[in-house]
């Protein structure tokens, strides 16, 4: 089995420092792995690391949680150059859950549509975080004419309404091990078409204690998902995988 972990936040620890090890493991596992960021920092370390592992894939971006200010112009170029350089985008969204200063909302906006801007202008795929704002996403998405292919809703947990319109809009979502018990997040397996789905597992993120990291797409998600739809994982993992590869636009002969 081939297996891509669509997001994974391979900058921060447990991952890095030591990344050989764990692409060596990954190596062994048949396993890719899309590096996420948090910030611009993270994002040099991750174009960084991708260009030394074979197993890495390049992602780069600010997280919601990050963007507390209005971004220059200077700021955006940056960003662009970076994304041409990786191969998709993320994390970026909205959140307006954990954040709680309202005044930083329409930061978030902003900086979200001057990033799916970029995103169409570059047609790269996004690994999106949105938590209690997908009507403003919605609106973020027909007003900046994205295509929805590019978008990948990571870790939904949202209201069935919503997900209904993201799948519509032909959308995918990214599943990972909080499906064994999360009833939110498995109302993705419920609504989102077998070719929509993708895998993650948003390392180094703790479910019920346990640290995340890649191997758990095999050994927790894609059981789930295959459980659900009654599928084998030789199969489903096969599904999956060209899905992934879809998404990413990449040849897998050039990873």
């Amino acid at each position: 089995m081939k297996i891509i972990d669509i997001h994974c936040h391979v900058p921060r620890s447990p991952f890095f420092p030591g990344t050989e090890k764990w692409n060596e493991k990954w190596k062994r596992k048949n396993i890719w792995v899309c590096g996420m960021a948090m910030n611009i920092s993270q994002s040099e370390k991750s174009l960084k690391l991708a260009k030394e592992y074979k197993q890495i894939i390049a992602g780069i971006g600010v997280h919601p949680w990050k963007v507390k200010r209005e971004y220059t112009t200077e700021e955006y170029e940056q960003i662009k150059q970076m994304a041409e350089e990786g191969t998709l985008i993320g994390e970026v969204g909205l959140d307006y859950r954990f954040v709680q200063k309202v005044e930083r909302y329409p930061y978030q906006r902003e900086f979200l549509k001057n990033i799916l801007i970029i995103a169409g202008e570059l047609s790269k795929p996004l690994s999106i975080h949105c938590v209690d704002a997908h009507d403003d996403f919605l609106k973020l998405i027909r007003e900046t004419g994205i295509d929805p292919a590019l978008i990948s809703l990571h870790w939904y947990s949202g209201s069935e309404e919503f997900i209904k319109k993201f799948v519509s809009m032909g959308c995918y979502f990214s599943v990972n091990p909080a499906v064994e018990y999360s009833k939110a997040h498995q109302k993705v397996l419920e609504h989102v078409p077998l070719d929509r789905l993708l895998t993650e597992s948003d390392g180094n993120v703790k479910y019920q204690g346990k640290v995340g990291v890649p191997t758990m797409v095999l050994e927790t998600v894609l059981p789930n998902i295959g459980k659900f739809h009654s599928m084998g994982l030789e199969e489903l993992s096969n599904q999956i995988f060209d899905n992934s590869k879809e998404f990413l636009k990449i040849n897998f002969k050039n990873l």
